[in-house]
C-alpha cells in the first residue's frame, strides 16, 4: 500500500469516526416515555463525567504523545508535507488546543438555560440525609429499615452524583443543582461560592435552614438565617445535634451528613464488614429521624430525602474511573410522596429542583436539575390543581431539554476524546510505515549491490 493510501485512509478512519459518533449518540437520546428518558439522562450524565474524566486524565499524556511522535515522524521523512498530512497536522493542533481550553477553564462549554418554577409550597420541611462514600449497591445491600420502608415511600433505580467523585464539588451540586464546570468547587478546599445553592434561596424567602456535619459546611453558611452546627461528628452525635435543635431553630430545609461509611470505607474498604455495619448504623439513624418525624405529628408535612454523595470502588472514590463510583442511591419518604413506587433515576442536580419544589421555592440561579414530578402523590398533584397526565408531560418536557443539553456536552468532550486517542495512533502507524519503507529500501540497495557484484 503506498503512502498516499495509507493517509488517505488513515484521514477516512479518523473523519468517519468523527461523524459517526455524534449520529449515535443523537439516535440514543430520542425517547417519549418518562422512565426510557430517565434512564437514558443518567446513561448520558455518567459519559458526560467518563469523557471529562479521561481528557482531564489523559490529555497531558495524549499531548506530549502526539507533539513527540509528530516530530520523530516529521524527522523521518524527507520531503515535503503533502495535503494530506498538513490536513493530519491540523488535526492534531486543533485537538490538542481545544482540549488544553477546556483543561484551563473553569467554565463549562455549554451553559444550561435556567428553567422558571415557582408554585405554593407542599411541606413545611424537608430533610435531606447523606451517606458519605455509600454507593448504590452497598446501600441497598446494608439497609434494613429503608427497605422495609418502601411500601411507603419511592426510590430511584439509579441516580448519579458528579465528576470529580469527592465530597465537595459533590455537596455544592447537591445544594446548588449544578455541575463543578459551573459552581467552580473541583477539589476538597472550601472556597467562596459565585452561585447560589437551596439554602440561600430559602433565606431570601424568609425560611431558615440547618446543616448539621463536617466543617465544610461553613461554605453554605452565607445568611443569618442559615444555622451551621459542624465538627468531626459520629453519625449519632449528628443525630443528637438535630434533636436538640430542630425545635429552636425551626428549619424549613435540614441536612444531614452521616460521614462514618467514608471514613470506614477507607480505612478498612468496602468489602469489610466495618464497612456494611457504618452504613447499618446510619440506617437506624433514619428509623430514629422517621420515628421522631411520626411522634411530632410532622409525617404529612414532611419529606425525608436520603442520598450519598458517591460511592466506593474498593477503598477509594478520588479520581477512579466515574462508573465505578459515580452511582448512588436515593430514597424519599414523606406525606406527599407517591407510595411503593421506583422511578428509573435522576442526578444529583436534581435534588436541588426538587426541594425547591416541595418547598415552593424560586431554583437557584443557573440550577441545571429539573424537578422529579413523578415522585408526588395523587392528592399533592391534586392540590397544584393538575393531573398525573400533565405532571407526566411536564417531566417529559424538562427531560427532553435536559438530555438535549448532556447531547451538546458528550458531543463536545466526545469528539475531543476521540481526536486525543485516534491522532497518536495514527501518526505511530504512519512511523512504522515509514520504518517498513526504509527497511525494505535498504533490503532493495543491498540486493541490488549483490546482484551487480
Amino acid at each position: 500500500m503506498k503512502l498516499r493510501s495509507f493517509n488517505f485512509i488513515a484521514l477516512a478512519v479518523i473523519l468517519t469516526t468523527l461523524a459517526l459518533y455524534p449520529l449515535i449518540l443523537l439516535v440514543y437520546c430520542q425517547g417519549a416515555e418518562v422512565n426510557e428518558l430517565e434512564r437514558k439522562l443518567i446513561d448520558l450524565d455518567i459519559l458526560r463525567s467518563t469523557f471529562i474524566w479521561y481528557v482531564e486524565n489523559f490529555y497531558l499524556v495524549l499531548l506530549c504523545a502526539t507533539v513527540g511522535l509528530l516530530l520523530i515522524y516529521l524527522m523521518s521523512i524527507r520531503r515535503k508535507l503533502k495535503k494530506l498530512q498538513i490536513t493530519i497536522l491540523f488535526l492534531v493542533l486543533s485537538s490538542q488546543a481545544l482540549a488544553l481550553a477546556y483543561a484551563g477553564s473553569n467554565v463549562s462549554i455549554h451553559a444550561n438555560e435556567k428553567l422558571a418554577f415557582s408554585m405554593k409550597p407542599l411541606v413545611d420541611r424537608v430533610i435531606i440525609v447523606v451517606f458519605d462514600g455509600t454507593g448504590n449497591d452497598a446501600f441497598w445491600k446494608n439497609v434494613e429499615f429503608i427497605k422495609s420502608m418502601l411500601p411507603e415511600s419511592c426510590r430511584a433505580e439509579r441516580a448519579v452524583t458528579v465528576y470529580p467523585t469527592i465530597t465537595y464539588p459533590a455537596h455544592t451540586s447537591l445544594f446548588t443543582g449544578t455541575y463543578p464546570q459551573v459552581h467552580g468547587v473541583k477539589e476538597n478546599v472550601q472556597r467562596k461560592l459565585s452561585v447560589d445553592d437551596i439554602f440561600l434561596v430559602a433565606a431570601r424567602e424568609g425560611l431558615k435552614s440547618m446543616l448539621v456535619g463536617g466543617p465544610f459546611l461553613k461554605m453554605f453558611m452565607r445568611d443569618i438565617r442559615i444555622k451551621v452546627i459542624s465538627g468531626f461528628f459520629e453519625p449519632e452525635d449528628v443525630y443528637q445535634r438535630f434533636i436538640e435543635n430542630v425545635d429552636k431553630i425551626r428549619p424549613s430545609i435540614i441536612y444531614l451528613h452521616f460521614a462514618a461509611p467514608d471514613e470506614v470505607g477507607h480505612a478498612f474498604t468496602t468489602e469489610s464488614p466495618e464497612y456494611a455495619a457504618a452504613i447499618k448504623r446510619c440506617d437506624h439513624l433514619v428509623k430514629e429521624i422517621v420515628d421522631f418525624i411520626k411522634r411530632k405529628g410532622w409525617s404529612e408535612r414532611t419529606v425525608v430525602i436520603v442520598t450519598a454523595d458517591h460511592g466506593m470502588y474498593y477503598n477509594k472514590h478520588h479520581n477512579v474511573y466515574p462508573p465505578l463510583v459515580i452511582e448512588t442511591p436515593l430514597w424519599i419518604w414523606g406525606g406527599v410522596i407517591r407510595k411503593n413506587y421506583t422511578f428509573a433515576g435522576c442526578r444529583i442536580i436534581d435534588i436541588t429542583a426538587t426541594v425547591c419544589m416541595l418547598l415552593g421555592l424560586p431554583k437557584p440561579e443557573q440550577c441545571q436539575g429539573i424537578p422529579v414530578y413523578d415522585i408526588l402523590s395523587d392528592e399533592a398533584i391534586e392540590r397544584m390543581g393538575m393531573n398525573r397526565e400533565s405532571i407526566e408531560e411536564m417531566r417529559v418536557s424538562e427531560l427532553k431539554s435536559a438530555i438535549n443539553w448532556l447531547f451538546m456536552e458528550n458531543l463536545f468532550y466526545g469528539e475531543i476524546s476521540l481526536l486525543m486517542t485516534w491522532i497518536p495512533l495514527i501518526i505511530l502507524m504512519l512511523i512504522i510505515r515509514e520504518i517498513k519503507k526504509r527497511r525494505k529500501l535498504k533490503e532493495t540497495k543491498q540486493s541490488l549491490v549483490v546482484h551487480e557484484e
